[in-house]
């Protein structure tokens, strides 16, 4: 940023495009102390967030001197004008994946040659993805439904690593979830053609671009009714929207597609 602070007092840059409403308030506290140039400020899913937790008031200074708004989501437009917005400024811009970037591959309502069907997750390991609820999920299918032969991955690294891996085992499934750590680009390409099913077990999301890459590389997907998910999923065709938090309808769901593999290819 302060690479930035400093290029903008030279006068390098005509528009500041700010990703994270935090940023947009630096950019707007900039242009408030004369700088030129106009404020372009994306709003995501952290920030959001932290707007509902804080009050919409800690974006006061940005919303008044920014010069343009980019809400990602139907979700985050609601917010932002909630938040005091002027809806003048706010423009719906959604973003989106490269498709070329993902090998679609339609599932055949087969598992995998090792007779085991993966069941994955990507996302940072953190409260607002739901995680310990996804675990509690596989350990019903595996532990209440006897449905057997599951791999549950998760890829990705955060601060509840170790309190999701000691729930894992305390509900005597550790062996059967993988913690696979942080992916390169390449690496989250290889997990999502080598799955079954994608989960996303969120208790709070904007529009999870994870669910994009999923379904653009042909996985069903059982994820929770947050944010601007009903956007990406088309229930009952292209996978299944759930209540946030409810373990039930998290492993119906699954075990749904767990019983009735012809229905992958939804």
């Amino acid at each position: 940023f302060y690479k930035v602070f400093l290029m903008t007092l030279l006068g390098r840059f005509d528009v500041i495009q700010c990703h994270f409403g935090p940023n947009g308030n630096m950019a707007a506290m900039m242009k408030e102390m004369g700088i030129s140039g106009k404020v372009v400020t994306m709003f995501h899913g952290y920030d959001i967030r932290r707007g509902i937790e804080q009050g919409g008031g800690i974006y006061k200074k940005l919303f008044e001197a920014g010069d343009l708004i980019l809400s990602i989501s139907d979700y985050n437009y609601k917010h932002l004008i909630a938040f005091g917005a002027d809806s003048q400024k706010v423009v719906y811009h959604p973003v989106g994946i490269e498709f070329k970037k993902y090998a679609f591959r339609a599932r055949t309502g087969q598992p995998n040659s090792e007779s085991k069907v993966r069941i994955l997750s990507i996302s940072r390991l953190v409260k607002e993805k739901g995680l310990s609820f996804g675990i509690q999920a596989i350990a019903q299918l595996i532990k209440e439904r006897n449905i057997s032969g599951i791999e549950y991955q998760i890829a990705g690294e955060g601060p509840l690593r170790e309190e999701l891996e000691q729930l894992a085992e305390r509900l005597g499934v550790r062996d059967r979830i993988k913690f696979l750590g942080i992916q390169s680009q390449e690496g989250v390409v290889a997990l999502l053609s080598q799955a079954d099913i994608f989960f996303l077990p969120s208790i709070a999301e904007a529009l999870p671009v994870v669910l994009m890459e999923a379904q653009a590389a042909g996985l069903p997907v059982v994820a929770t009714n947050v944010g601007s998910v009903v956007q990406l999923v088309d229930h009952g065709r292209t996978g299944f929207i759930v209540d946030s938090e409810d373990i039930t309808a998290m492993t119906e769901k699954l075990e749904y597609l767990m019983l009735h593999p012809q229905d992958w290819p939804l």
